[in-house]
């Protein structure tokens, strides 16, 4: 027999970024806590709005799963004598479990029969585990901050007021935070704020939908986007709003309903971002764009409650934005005033860190590290690089951007277009700072793409320079995100220069104590990044390990070489050829014998192995340089034969220590050859 559960923990108004989270942290909390008690259930289903976190669990079992545990004890052998009679050892064993001789079984085992005791613990009732369970749920819920109210010591996201809790058509009887469950739970703060009773779970929902209260959240944003769309649809517009915004919008309501907005024309003279950022960021509003993509005048808010006169509602909306836009309007005027060179100087007012000086100051490092990468990769220009990179932070020290500091880099390009800059100039000062997160737009100039390699490796080395690393889970200046923004950025331009060159130039910028010791923590931090981008791209870990054990400097030759290892490791042969080169790798010392005496070359195997190798080495220095590997890594498969022969006629080990040396010497020869693209002893042969 198996009954529905409902728990409904009713809170002051939740924040809306909270809310998602908190439900997907609640469906994993309960069926952790199913399995752990061994409680059979059916699905779990976690909803919420502004004001509650509900739990939805289908076919809960009334009572816990039978539980057998087996107690072994002595040999059988050892607990019975020849006429079948329970020794000592049986008698004691049964005493300790508390069974009788004849409860004992009998089993039979690797080492041979033993008795056992079994114990079979039959659950007890779910209804009565579930005031302990539940509390121990709440307990457990993650928030990024939570809050202790009245004199009790529970902490939760915000102060209860109500408890439901259901399981069948019983109320299930427990307290948290100086609340006690029952079976009511609350309409709508303002068109139904009454009390109301649930008498099952089945019957929650709508009850809730019939006091205002739409629990589903999917459901909720659909009737979000739908105000949204058929509200824009309706003044000849499209709603530009995107899925996170809808989610937001959807957990600031119980029940949404749309409100069309306009404002003075005049304010679309602003750059497009700054209203979008003053309708979505600030006030959660709703862009809406016209047939020509240009933003309209108009914004759509979606409000919690269905007014008697919507259009009281709109012009409150429409006088909370007026202000923001006529402050963001002030702010444009005053910054643009003067050009957007004159803000460089505040810079140097602006700490950006402790031991790493001013914003001024970090400007001018990675000014000189973009203008190293200009000249190694001779893209963009000295003069456009050397400008772009004076005034790329002169932005922030502007008033709009001090008011709305997600513009920075926006207002940056806007100041400098209306100072005469050069375009590029302009756009490489918003480009800078791409990728902001995963998934973001990558610079589309070279200028701009410099710029964001030199800031984000200065932010690099700066920060593991003073020991500001990341540890575990934990990454407080989005190092990660930094490191992540330049691999791909190299890459999407193909980018060919050393990395290690460009972490050495930036810690000597810097002048960083103990440059060896950072640079190797720097680079062993960009090889996990690249590891793991990879690993994203279901390449195989050996394969990739593979790849970056033959360097990986070079980012798009490291691309190149894993795809055609990738490619090659489907031939037939490959396992074959990775074991061949494993012989040599496993043979050859740590020190390197480099020359070998071709006067001491003796046996044919040797003779014709060495003569293969120059051949090779022959053709493969012309295909790596042409970036052809997976025809290098068939040029090296042609070694395969004359490998194996060698092992099978020559001994590697002779006693001559001579004779010795000159053959682990053409081994490493032949091994030089095999790591120019990979590391096959990284390689997993499977057998």
């Amino acid at each position: 027999m198996s009954k529905d559960f409902l728990l409904e923990v009713g809170t002051e108004e939740i924040p809306s970024d909270y809310l998602n989270p908190a439900l997907r942290a609640m469906e994993k909390l309960w069926g952790d806590l199913a399995d752990k008690n061994r409680i059979e259930a059916g699905k779990a289903v976690a909803l919420g709005t502004p004001r509650r976190l509900v739990l939805m669990v289908e076919g809960v079992a009334e009572e816990q799963k039978e539980l057998v545990t087996k107690t072994f004890g002595p040999p059988k052998k050892a607990a019975f004598d020849q006429e079948g009679n329970p020794t000592r050892a049986a008698v004691g064993f049964a005493e300790k479990c508390g069974v009788t001789v004849e409860e004992l079984e009998v089993e039979e085992t690797p080492k041979g029969e033993y008795l056992y005791a079994a114990r079979v613990d039959r659950g007890k009732e779910v209804y009565k585990l579930l005031p302990e369970l539940i509390p121990e749920l709440m307990n457990q819920l993650p928030f990024p901050k939570s809050m202790r109210w009245g004199e009790g010591e529970a902490r939760f996201v915000r102060p209860i007021h109500w408890l439901l809790c259901l399981f069948g058509n019983r109320t299930v009887e427990f307290q948290y935070g100086g609340v006690a469950s029952g079976n009511l739970s609350r309409g709508h703060r303002f068109m139904a704020p009454k009390a109301f009773a649930v008498k099952t779970p089945e019957a929650y929902l709508a009850a809730a939908a019939k006091n205002s209260v739409i629990v589903d959240n999917k459901t909720r944003k659909e009737m979000v986007r739908k105000a949204v769309h058929e509200l824009a649809s309706a003044h000849g517009g499209v709603a530009s709003g995107d899925e996170d915004l809808l989610d937001i919008v959807t957990n600031l309501v119980e029940y949404p309903v749309g409100v069309w907005g306009s404002f003075d024309e005049e304010y679309l003279k602003l750059p497009r971002e700054v209203l979008v950022t003053t309708m979505v960021k600030h006030q959660r509003y709703v862009p809406v764009e016209g047939p020509d993509g240009a933003l309209m005048a108009n914004f759509i808010a979606v409000c919690n409650t269905r007014a008697r006169d919507i259009g009281v509602v709109a012009h409150g909306n429409e006088k909370v934005l007026r202000a923001r836009l006529a402050d963001a309007m002030f702010f444009f005027k005053e910054d643009s005033a003067k050009p957007l060179d004159e803000y460089v100087e505040g810079l140097k007012r602006v700490l950006y860190q402790e031991k790493l000086g001013t914003s001024y100051q970090k400007m001018e490092r990675f000014r000189r590290l973009a203008l190293y990468l200009q000249s190694v990769m001779d893209v963009s220009s000295p003069d456009m690089v050397e400008r772009a990179a004076y005034l790329c932070k002169a932005d922030l020290v502007t008033q709009m951007v001090y008011e709305f500091p997600g513009l920075q880099g926006v207002m940056g390009r806007e100041y400098a277009l209306l100072s005469g800059e050069k375009e590029e100039v302009a756009r490489s000062i918003y480009e800078h700072y791409l990728p902001r997160y995963s998934g973001d737009s990558l610079p589309e100039t070279h200028t701009g793409a410099l710029l964001s390699l030199a800031d984000k490796l200065d932010t690099l080395a700066g920060s593991f320079g003073i020991g500001m690393k990341p540890t575990g889970n934990l990454d407080p200046h989005g190092l990660r995100r930094q490191a992540l923004g330049i691999i791909n950025i190299i890459m999407d331009n193909a980018y060919c220069f050393p990395l290690s060159g460009a972490v050495d130039k930036a810690l000597e910028i810097l002048k960083t104590e103990n440059p060896t010791e950072v640079k190797a923590e720097l680079l062993e931090f960009f090889a996990r990044r690249i590891e793991n981008l990879f690993l994203s791209e279901d390449y195989r870990y050996d394969l990739v390990n593979a790849a970056m054990g033959a360097g990986f400097d070079d980012l798009p030759g490291l691309k190149l070489r894993l795809e055609a290892l990738a490619e090659f490791s489907r031939r037939t042969d490959f396992e074959a050829l990775t074991t061949t080169f494993k012989r040599v790798v496993n043979i050859i010392p740590p020190e390197r014998f480099d020359e070998v005496k071709h006067s001491l070359l003796a046996e044919d195997a040797e003779i014709k192995l060495d003569a293969k190798t120059s051949e090779v080495k022959a053709k493969l220095d012309g295909l790596l340089e042409g970036e052809h590997y997976l025809e290098a890594l068939a040029a090296i498969a042609e070694l395969k034969d004359s490998v194996d022969c060698f092992f099978d006629s020559v001994m590697v080990m002779a006693e001559d220590q001579e004779l010795r040396r000159n053959r682990l010497a053409l081994l490493c020869k032949v091994a030089d050859l095999f790591t120019a693209v990979a590391d096959f002893s990284e390689v997993v042969v499977s057998g």
